[in-house]
């Protein structure tokens, strides 16, 4: 065989074997691969036909990414029944991270479960692809006769904003979370604060306390504190709220202000 022949060979030999390569891999890994690529492009714009391909791609790469998490999250639960609510958040975590996790930013994914034996998850997560943007999602998977699927969405409820979110009730059939942040860039860090349901069936906003300049969130046995500043410039006064959190939702229990230091 001369060398030409030979390098048509391994040419066509890696062409056939490249598809093969591709879609070996998890979505979760091709989720994490599409989204290493467009932060590595908008970080080597040079000339204007790379803007305009990189713009293309930061249309359509967090929505390719936000499918593919989704289908891997059904595909990892019906293929291992006996991942934990843990293993899935690390995976999450580890297909949306890019670069390493600033404290202020928060983190990127989280999974609750409920207390049921085939148990429903609740799993939020934000597509992070620029400094000061991102594409959040909220969804619910369900146990039908054994098989998981995704039951319930709500696309982008937390746009362009750090993402924290911690349980408030769990039970065999209701998750309730809150979820809260500032949006990146906001020189107030202002915050806002948004508590959602499942009942196995519906995906609900509960209530919401937004645009909070430098608010604060404290999660309790049984309560929750928002503290914020009154104004946005002196004079103000530091305001604490405190909600009892039951069974039946979330209720105002005390309120006190003091002049800020």
């Amino acid at each position: 065989m001369n060398r030409k022949i030979e390098k048509t060979v391994v040419i066509l030999c890696f062409a056939l074997f490249l598809p093969a390569f591709v879609y070996s891999q998890s979505e979760f890994e091709t989720a994490h691969a599409l989204l290493e690529k467009l932060a590595n492009d908008r970080g080597s714009i040079r000339a204007t036909s790379d803007r305009a391909r990189v713009e293309q791609e930061t249309k359509t790469v967090p929505v390719e990414v936000e499918h593919l998490i989704n289908e891997g999250i059904s595909n990892l639960l019906n293929r291992d029944a006996a991942v934990s609510q843990q293993n899935l958040q690390q995976t999450l975590r580890a297909a949306l991270q890019i670069g390493s996790v600033q404290p202020e930013t928060g983190q990127n994914a989280f999974v609750f479960a409920s207390a049921a034996k085939d148990p429903s998850y609740l799993i939020i997560y934000n597509v992070t692809y620029c400094a000061a943007c991102s594409l959040s999602w909220i969804g619910t998977f369900v146990s039908d006769a054994g098989h998981y699927k995704q039951e319930a969405s709500l696309q982008d409820p937390i746009p362009n904003q750090s993402l924290s979110a911690a349980p408030l009730w769990i039970s065999d059939d209701v998750i309730r979370v809150i979820v809260y942040g500032t949006t990146w860039g906001d020189a107030h860090s202002r915050l806002n604060v948004l508590a959602y349901s499942f009942d196995g069936r519906q995906l609900e906003k509960l209530w919401e306390r937004t645009g909070l300049p430098q608010g604060t969130v404290q999660i309790r046995p049984g309560a929750m504190v928002v503290s914020f500043l009154t104004a946005l410039r002196p004079p103000w006064k530091e305001r604490s709220e405190t909600y009892a959190i039951t069974a039946k939702g979330i209720q105002l229990q005390a309120v006190s202000e003091r002049p800020q230091d």
